[in-house]
């Protein structure tokens, strides 16, 4: 921090943070994804079917290199200054230290025993540092004296389950496993469909001259509108009237008309007499 103070583009931001420590007051999470693996704590899983809260991490043990087996019992999360937040698990640790009583490998296979626990006070590990695995209960060993259960486990990583060098695999499909996923991923291969042609050859070619189409296009335009007047005149003068009931009007006028003349024509003979 002095060396900052000093000379402040010397020190990084994110190592100055580092130098002033994570704040007081640490996130508590159950579930976290990291280096495209999802991790749950233990306590999450107990009532599940799947299972991520396995881990390996590689170290040391004296002067040898071994690896570390263990479960996720709590992910936190460390703030620092600037907003920056690194991942720690805290991992039960699977005794390793008794020989093949603890551990026992073959050529295909790695199975430990989850009976007992060592490096309890060295729990932590950073979460970029942590490789997911998975147990499963090996049937080979028989089950525990005290407990009458078997506390013996074999190994499975992701590397297990790669099949990309087998010849006969010819549908290479990337799996996700994900709490509660309802939903369903459709692949159509299109080459195997017989798609039908957007054009038709069975017909000839019509040319047609764009100024005429813009030009019919207003035309017709026009004449909707037109219409459209018309009848809204129609309907204020109270409606349409046929050319028949306009014959049959003139007619019946016409006869009004010659009543009247013959009804004159009697009154003036009258007047006469």
């Amino acid at each position: 921090m002095e060396q900052r103070a000093r000379d402040p583009r010397s020190v990084s931001f994110e190592l100055y943070a580092l130098a002033r420590a994570p704040s007081n007051r640490a996130l508590r999470y159950t579930a976290c994804t990291v280096r495209g693996y999802r991790f749950h704590t233990l306590d999450r899983e107990r009532n599940r079917k799947t299972q991520n809260c396995g881990v390996l991490v590689e170290g040391s043990h004296g002067t040898d290199d071994i690896d570390y087996y263990g479960v996720i019992r709590d992910i936190i999360g460390l703030k620092y200054l600037g907003g920056s937040i690194t991942y720690v698990f805290k991992c039960d640790w699977w005794d390793l230290g008794g020989g093949r009583d603890s551990i026992y490998r073959d050529n295909h296979f790695t199975s430990v025993n989850t009976a007992s626990k060592w490096y309890e006070d060295d729990p932590f590990v950073l979460a970029c540092q942590a490789t997911q695995i998975y147990y499963l209960i090996d049937p080979m060993k028989s089950a525990d004296e005290d407990s009458g259960e078997i506390t013996w486990r074999v190994v499975q990583t992701s590397a297990d389950y790669d099949n990309s060098g087998d010849e006969d695999d010819t549908l290479n499909v990337e799996a996700y496993q994900e709490d509660g996923g309802g939903g369903i991923n459709l692949f159509v291969d299109l080459g195997a469909l017989e798609l039908l042609p957007l054009c038709r050859d069975d017909v000839p070619l019509i040319h047609l001259d764009p100024s005429s189409l813009n030009y019919h296009s207003i035309e017709e335009s026009e004449k909707s509108i037109e219409e459209e007047s018309e009848e809204e005149d129609e309907q204020e003068s109270g409606g349409e009237v046929d050319k028949d009931d306009e014959e049959e009007l003139d007619d019946d006028d016409e006869d009004v008309i010659q009543r009247d003349s013959e009804t004159n024509m009697e009154n003036t003979s009258e007047d006469e007499d």
